[in-house]
């Protein structure tokens, strides 16, 4: 795909247009994934008894088999089973893997930053609760670390005693609980507005809206500054605008649905989109998406490293390679990880997707006085594009996931351009409508 032909007016012009994509969410929220700032409180979350013990008298497997269901990290729900006298490191260790976090990543760290890690991962998750199995056998320091935890994490811990005999330790607001009355507080339902799932005529009306209105802002900017669409040519604008509407999918066929409501907006405004064929060539469909399905989102929470996760997640998204999302700035960030600007446009963060940035951005700030750049090291310097590419090559190897051009530590830029163009090599254009549409064009997509 060739460069873009205006530059200063192009850029403002990219801004306009995809800020038509990013003002409004793609689709309704999922259950589990909120689009706003974050998970809203449940009614069984508690700030004046962050810990909280279970009794269960009898011992039942009945009750760790009931508990060890509750885990669910889209829920905010965490459940981990504590070995008999661990130290807060260990303990800590062993809730990191109840978080999806690989050994090899936590090796790399090392144990002493376990309780550090585990804080921020669990604020990065937006996780409420954290059920701690036979913690009647923790030490009393370890206790006492689990409450300190419960504070600055701003969760509930959950602190199961197995046995008749065992007798609740450390200092708590709140009086002890069956374990069958904390199950009814734990799998109690939030009352969240908005969880429910769009349908497909739902998504298709939502997306061709985004769409439209993009592609009106595009055509009057053309039309003010008398530069014909395929002269704008449309360059990291169209890439970004792709990149917002399609950034969501959790499926091949949610993807073809957001790509044909997209054209349908902006054929509405007097503009064809022209794609390839997608329908019949699934290996190129891959390619375009979706970036975040369920099965890649459990890999990347394999990374314990916040900078390996954002920029691998980053990668992903923007098709950005390390010298360009080296240059990225923490002020170009939406502080809730909404979106993030670069130099090329206005690229958006699925809200599965969000808690590898806010774990960036929660280990960001606690360096003191940090440089602009977005991505530092454990000193607070910031890393240079050579050094960014070895950490997403090493996280890309880690969770067996494909980063493209994102792992060369090389000087190279990319040109503005489409959102799937450095993957695929497809000529994906954008023209204002004739009377005789693009012979090359294809009819449809799905």
């Amino acid at each position: 795909m060739t460069g873009v032909a205006a530059t200063v007016a192009g850029d403002r012009s990219e801004r306009d247009i995809t800020a038509a994509a990013t003002s409004v969410t793609a689709t309704p929220p999922r259950p589990g994934h909120l689009d706003g700032p974050g998970r809203p409180a449940t009614a069984t979350a508690t700030a004046a008894a962050p810990t909280r013990w279970v009794l269960d008298p009898d011992d039942d497997h009945a009750c760790v088999r009931a508990l060890l269901a509750l885990h669910d990290l889209s829920g905010g729900v965490v459940v981990c089973p504590a070995a008999p006298g661990s130290p807060w490191p260990l303990l800590a260790g062993h809730a990191l893997l109840a978080l999806g976090k690989d050994r090899r990543a936590l090796d790399a760290a090392g144990p002493r930053r376990a309780p550090e890690l585990l804080a921020l991962w669990l604020r990065a998750e937006q996780i409420q609760h954290l059920v701690v199995l036979r913690a009647h056998l923790l030490r009393s320091a370890t206790l006492l670390a689990l409450d300190r935890l419960a504070t600055t994490a701003g969760i509930t811990v959950w602190a199961v005693a197995h046995g008749a005999d065992c007798t609740v330790r450390g200092a708590t607001s709140a009086a002890p609980v069956h374990w069958t009355a904390a199950l009814v507080l734990l799998t109690a339902e939030p009352a969240a507005a908005g969880s429910r799932t769009a349908t497909a005529a739902e998504l298709y009306r939502t997306v061709r809206d985004l769409a439209r209105r993009a592609g009106r802002t595009w055509r009057l900017y053309t039309e003010r500054t008398l530069i014909l669409p395929r002269d704008v040519r449309p360059g990291c604008t169209l890439g970004a605008l792709l990149q917002n509407l399609t950034i969501d999918a959790y499926d091949p066929d949610e993807l073809l649905l957001r790509l044909h409501a997209t054209r349908a907006g902006l054929r509405d405004e007097g503009l064809h989109l022209a794609l390839p064929a997608l329908e019949d060539n699934p290996r190129l469909l891959g390619y375009l998406g979706p970036r975040f399905s369920a099965d890649t989102l459990s890999r990347l929470r394999r990374l314990a490293c916040p900078t390996a996760a954002g920029a691998l997640t980053l990668a992903r998204a923007t098709n950005h390679n390390a010298p360009w999302l080296a240059e990225t700035r923490a002020e170009w960030t939406d502080p809730h990880a909404r979106h993030v600007c670069t130099y090329t446009g206005t690229w958006r963060i699925p809200p599965q997707a969000r808690p590898m940035l806010r774990a960036l951005f929660d280990d960001r700030a606690a360096h003191h006085d940090p440089p602009p750049a977005l991505f530092l090291d454990r000193h607070g310097t910031a890393l240079t594009g050579r050094r960014l590419a070895h950490r997403i090559g090493d996280a890309a190897d880690l969770t067996g996931l494909r980063c493209g051009d994102a792992a060369h530590p090389t000087g190279k830029r990319y040109t503005p351009e489409n959102f799937a163009t450095p993957f695929t090599g497809a000529v994906v254009n954008i023209r204002a409508i004739t009377s005789t549409p693009p012979s090359q064009a294809p009819s449809r997509i799905h």
